[in-house]
């Protein structure tokens, strides 16, 4: 966990807060690599760390081998949000434009 990412999580809360009464969810996504089972226990471990220590109110998510070759392929720097609108549109935001992208999925 990078200190941009543990640092944006109260950030995080605060718009998940707001935004939830028009649909909006946040999800964390852990990066750290995964072994064949699809497991890490220290990255398991240090997440639920984190999300306790920062009161997360929404969920970490540590995706398999699959997905994150896939759909999480291509992260360019850390932390990097995702927004996904209504038509599965994924819009991808790096220095916490997060109330800009919210405009541009007509959220905001």
């Amino acid at each position: 966990w990078c200190t941009a990412c543990v640092k944006e999580i109260p950030d995080l809360v605060e718009v998940q807060n707001e935004m939830k009464s028009k649909g909006v969810n946040i999800v964390g996504v852990v990066t750290d690599p995964v072994d064949d089972n699809g497991e890490n226990k220290e990255a398991i471990e240090k997440s639920k760390l984190i999300h306790e220590k920062t009161k997360a109110s929404y969920p970490f998510l540590m995706p398999d081998k699959t997905n994150f070759n896939g759909r999480l392929n291509g992260i360019q720097a850390m932390p990097e949000t995702f927004f996904v609108d209504s038509n599965g549109e994924t819009k991808v935001v790096l220095d916490k434009a997060i109330r800009i992208c919210m405009e541009c999925i007509g959220i905001g």
